[in-house]
């Protein structure tokens, strides 16, 4: 943890300031300051390639334990022997849904020292069958593979307290709803695409979650995009896979407007004075994605709301991310917008006129 962290970067410090050393000794600090043995963390620095864990869970009523299975894998480097396995921390926490379908910690978070091709973790006093929340705050560099359905999915992206599982919840069901409508679309079309409850649901309650970090916020409000998306595809379809993110997208907003409008007039700042402090950093990232996908709406309301915010922006994070939106609707705003961009800021300026290109 952070206190075992700040112990080894003392001794660190205290040995070596000054010097030019190496990961062995870093590492040995670590080791010496927190009495632990790290000889094979080594690995992560000697062997190539990213390990894949594969996961599996099973709870026993009864008993109220749960057992958790992990196995290691990793590829390595081409004509190389397999790599050895990897010392790797592997943070678990187990959540269960109240009858109001909040989460509810139905047992303290775990770190799992995962050493062994493969390994077996019981966990005892678990009062009910938990979802796993693994590998929280991204505890280890490694390709996780692990079979969850859709409402589990769903349940982790509307309401997991780390906010590293709950972007990543979401992404996994963004994806596959927007692959799903892409099969759709090539073998029923458009109008065949759709979106499930649960994922409104699961942004929904992201969306509108006040104790959540803004800036973390908006990105759990992130859908993946078109190249994450095509890597996942053996023969990419532009079009299919263009028209399935959009419809997704607007088939949110659509259901969720009010919620969008709302979000968006709480987190518009005063144009003076201007604030860069993580507060607002977080209002404006968040802010700028909600205008995003009231986008996709193009109607007459939000098309005046892109122009507003870009033609009185006090910074280019809102005049850029008003100006992208507008670059894909053809309308009269669009051009007055690109117009004061350039004559306002480009003009003259090598650098934001790279931007301005960019987004023309």
């Amino acid at each position: 943890g952070a206190e075992g962290f700040r112990k080894g970067m003392d001794l660190y410090f205290e040995r070596h300031d000054g010097q030019a050393v190496t990961c062995d000794e870093f590492r040995a600090a670590m080791a010496d300051a927190n009495k632990i043995d790290l000889t094979q963390f080594e690995r992560w620095y000697t062997q190539s390639g990213t390990p894949t864990v594969k996961c599996s869970k099973v709870y026993s009523a009864a008993d109220k334990t749960v057992t958790i299975t992990l196995q290691q894998t990793c590829a390595g480097a081409p004509g190389a022997a397999a790599p050895l396995p990897f010392l790797m921390p592997v943070r678990v926490g187990f959540l269960a849904k109240d009858d109001d379908g909040k989460a509810r910690e139905v047992h303290s978070e775990e770190v799992l020292q995962f050493s062994e091709a493969k390994q077996t973790f019981v966990i005892k006093d678990v009062d009910s069958a938990p979802v796993l929340s693994m590998l929280r705050n991204f505890s280890a560099p490694i390709k996780l593979e692990y079979e969850r359905d859709d409402d589990e999915l769903a349940f982790l992206m509307g309401n997991d307290t780390d906010p590293f599982n709950r972007w990543e919840a979401g992404q996994q069901l963004f994806s596959r709803a927007i692959h799903a409508n892409v099969k759709l679309y090539q073998t029923k079309g458009e109008t065949a695409m759709t979106v499930s409850e649960g994922l409104v649901t699961a942004f929904k309650k992201t969306l509108t979650d006040a104790a959540l970090d803004k800036s973390l916020c908006a990105y759990a409000l992130q859908t993946p995009t078109l190249a994450t998306l095509a890597e996942d595809m053996s023969t990419v379809d532009p079009d299919a896979l263009v028209a399935a993110r959009v419809f997704t997208r607007t088939h949110i907003v659509k259901t969720l407007r009010a919620e969008f409008l709302k979000v968006y007039t709480d987190n518009t700042l005063p144009v003076e004075p201007f604030r860069n402090d993580k507060e607002a950093i977080g209002s404006r990232r968040l802010k700028n994605t909600c205008l995003g996908y009231l986008s996709e709406l193009e109607d007459e309301e939000t098309i005046a709301m892109m122009q507003k915010q870009a033609m009185e922006a006090s910074c280019m994070t809102d005049l850029a991310s008003a100006a992208t939106c507008l670059s894909n609707i053809k309308c009269a705003a669009r051009d007055t917008v690109m117009a004061h961009f350039y004559e306002k800021h480009a003009k003259g300026n090598d650098l934001i006129l790279c931007k301005w290109l960019a987004i023309s």
